[in-house]
């Protein structure tokens, strides 16, 4: 095995057909010509763990003394060309590893690690400005870190994440954001967590610019939102209550909330006040963390009654070990792996139905719901809510575009059936 950069290696280059440089059959001309190896990356030794194999083909060469001079210049060129840190697995020369670099956060600093340590220094940040409210949160700036990974991911394999931070090209950045393969649906975000990164890395002096805010962004279709119909709605959660009673309460705590799960998730007993019919939920928007009491609607205060009472302590989370108040919240990720499970595979199932909708289909339900209650008012002359938007307002959003335009999926078909009433003439 001979050894590249970064404990890369590769075998030993070998031809077939074997006698190729002996043959002297043209019939030799209709064998699979080709050199090759098998090269070893530590960072792909899952996916490959045999190596990658590495090969050029000779079958454009028509003649005998075509291939076995091809075969001869290959078994060279290849050599040479892996030899110089050329990974076939990346499709990309690494670069020579450098010279150990401890100091931390100056240009110097390799890329990996000073990324690293901006991350942690902001993560810190926010758990103190949090730790402040009296709400503690485990994974503030959570898509930050998601984002941060990945493109760590990227410097490893490309390996660039030893480059000094400040010798970090935008043309080595682009190049890994392009290897990630990065969806349009995630592209803008993506720069906008990273930037964040690097908005830090510049008040440390690490780089004088923050290139994730010099590319463009992409203008990605925005489709459709799936939406339960009402039948669909009642027939599931009746399917639910039946089989499942936590997660169908806490479906209908969620559904008429206009809260997230991330957020019902850190919610405790001692944050309810049943009396006032209103909780305190924090709220993450943006950079800020920001504690907002939130109304519960009459229909399901019988529910947050219900689960309340079952509470021991006061400092419980309301939705701990299978959605019943406990000392630890859980993850709300276990929230689309119940919907998973019970909705779009047992239910289905059990119904021969098709739904497709995610989790969150509820909260669009409800929030287009409300909105068309709104509507409904404006359009009969029987309340004046012409200034307010309550959808908005109950999904504590801080702009109403965000509501019009992901959430209420019904609004325009509404508007358009309003504006079928006007009569000019």
């Amino acid at each position: 095995m001979k050894k590249t950069f970064f404990e890369c290696s590769y075998t030993s280059l070998w031809v077939s057909p074997a006698d190729w440089k002996t043959t002297k059959l043209k019939s030799s001309l209709k064998k699979d010509w080709y050199v090759q190896c098998f090269f070893h990356d530590p960072l792909f030794k899952d996916k490959y763990p045999n190596g990658k194999e590495f090969r050029k083909r000779l079958n454009r060469f028509k003649t005998l003394e075509e291939r076995k001079a091809a075969a001869e210049f290959y078994l060279e060129d290849i050599a040479k060309l892996l030899d110089k840190g050329y990974n076939p697995i990346t499709k990309k020369f690494m670069l020579a590893e450098p010279e150990p670099n401890t100091a931390k956060l100056s240009p110097q600093t390799p890329a990996e690690d000073a990324i690293e340590d901006v991350w942690n220094k902001i993560r810190e940040d926010a758990l103190k400005n949090v730790s402040a409210t009296g709400t503690a949160n485990p994974k503030p700036f959570d898509d930050v870190r998601v984002a941060k990974n990945r493109f760590l991911k990227g410097l490893k394999e490309l390996r660039y994440n030893e480059v000094p931070i400040k010798e970090l090209s935008l043309s080595q950045i682009k190049e890994t954001i392009v290897y990630l393969n990065i969806t349009d649906g995630y592209y803008n975000k993506f720069l906008s967590y990273m930037s964040k990164l690097y908005t830090e890395l510049i008040e440390y002096g690490c780089v004088e610019n923050n290139p994730f805010k010099l590319y463009k962004k992409k203008k990605p279709v925005r489709k459709m939102r799936e939406v339960l119909t009402e039948e669909e709605f009642l027939d599931i959660t009746k399917y639910l209550k039946k089989h499942n009673y936590n997660f169908y309460r806490y479906c209908m705590i969620f559904h008429l909330s206009g809260a997230r799960s991330t957020e019902l998730m850190q919610l405790q007993v001692k944050d309810v006040d049943i009396a006032k019919q209103e909780y305190k939920v924090l709220i993450k928007k943006g950079n800020q963390y920001t504690e907002e009491t939130k109304v519960i609607l009459l229909d399901a205060l019988e529910l947050w009654k219900e689960i309340t009472a079952e509470s021991k302590q006061k400092d419980d989370y309301i939705f701990s070990t299978r959605l019943k108040p406990g000392p630890a919240p859980i993850a709300a990720r276990q929230i689309s792996r119940k919907w998973n499970k019970y909705v779009k595979v047992n239910y289905n199932k059990e119904n021969d139905t098709d739904i497709t909708a995610d989790f969150y289909a509820l909260k669009h339900f409800f929030l287009d719901k409300l909105d068309a209650q709104q509507f409904e008012l404006l359009n009969n002359g029987s309340a004046d809510l012409s200034t307010t938007n309550v959808a908005q307002i109950h999904a504590s959003h801080r702009s109403p575009l965000i509501t019009n335009s992901v959430y209420l999926v019904n609004k325009k078909k509404r508007e358009r059936e309003l504006i079928k009433k006007i009569k000019i003439l």
